[in-house]
């Protein structure tokens, strides 16, 4: 039995990569059959494709009665994004180097989910209004980045977006069931081995649904692609703290308690500002920055499990 729930959430996570990577191809394929502005590609498309991950396993999780798995799923996914996966894209892609171009309104955006990261802390719980406020916030981020676009010249191609479409709904597809193998196998080693649902959302889950962002991020950096590996972390970070935290307490009739994550929270508003202060001076994201960044994750993960007590 144990073993059996091992296997089914590796299995699950290395299912999710390779139907993410699809995912993300045709999502890509799809923005530009439709000729949208490679602004809202990086900002809105890709950054919504690389967090259907996140996406599923916490509607999967919250409708099979675990919304601590959800929620530590969708908060460690933030962390890892803006600490591991942009460390690790940066150690093997090079230096990420912004412009004043790249920028644009992801300072203003990184304040905005510093400003959740406390309300979700302040809180302690989350409830069907804060989800709702959530949601709202979420739209609002969307609508100011598609405003913020700039169109393609190029003519939609009906026939080709078609073809992309069809292939990304088999892609999703794919995805949905790697995601019921996920929660199907945490949920069977929290009861074989007493982890708390929580514990496993906040590490082995949020790590491996943030594979499609670290896919993404290698290969931005290493095509000099820069805006769009940021923007990717960036919009996917706020997604998950707005979209899928509103989802989640949606779905949950009552108040999901945030006691149990409350420890990455601390985490997730010093890497919130880390980022947040590169933007804001145009600092190059260089392997000895992106070493400290993994660095900050590894002290999470030493916290997580009783090594070192840091924020109590």
């Amino acid at each position: 039995m144990v073993y059996q729930s091992i296997a089914l959430l590796l299995g699950g996570l290395v299912i999710m990569f390779f139907s993410s990577k699809w995912a993300i191809r045709y999502a890509i394929g799809i923005s530009e059959s439709l000729a949208l502005g490679r602004f809202a590609v990086g900002f809105i498309f890709i950054a919504m494709t690389t967090t259907f991950p996140e996406l599923v396993v916490s509607i999967s999780s919250t409708l099979h009665g675990e919304p601590g798995l959800a929620v530590g799923n969708a908060l460690g996914s933030v962390l890892a994004n803006l600490t591991l996966i942009l460390g690790v894209a940066v150690l093997v892609g090079g230096t990420m180097r912004l412009r004043k171009d790249h920028i644009g309104d992801q300072i203003e955006v990184l304040f905005v989910s510093a400003l959740v990261s406390i309300f979700l802390l302040q809180a302690g719980s989350l409830s069907i209004l804060q989800g709702l406020i959530l949601l709202v916030l979420f739209a609002f981020f969307v609508n100011k980045v598609r405003r913020g676009g700039i169109p393609m010249k190029a003519k939609p191609d009906i026939l080709v977006f078609f073809g992309h479409f069809a292939r990304f709904i088999a892609s999703v597809a794919v995805l949905l069931i790697s995601s019921e193998m996920i929660v199907r196998g945490s949920i069977q080693m929290v009861e074989a081995y007493a982890f708390a649902p929580e514990f496993i959302g906040l590490t082995i889950i949020a790590v491996g649904t943030s594979m499609p962002e670290l896919a993404v991020g290698i290969r931005a950096i290493h095509s000099k692609e820069y805006a769009l590996a940021l923007g990717d972390l960036v919009g996917a970070s706020v997604i998950d703290l707005t979209l899928i935290m509103g989802i989640v307490a949606l779905l949950n009739p009552v108040p999901v308690n945030l006691a149990h994550v409350s420890g990455v929270m601390p985490f997730i508003l010093a890497a919130i500002l880390a980022n947040w202060y590169f933007l804001s001076k145009r600092i190059n994201i260089t392997r000895k920055i992106a070493f400290l960044l993994v660095c900050l994750f590894l002290l999470f993960l030493l916290e997580q499990i009783g090594i070192l007590t840091l924020f109590g």
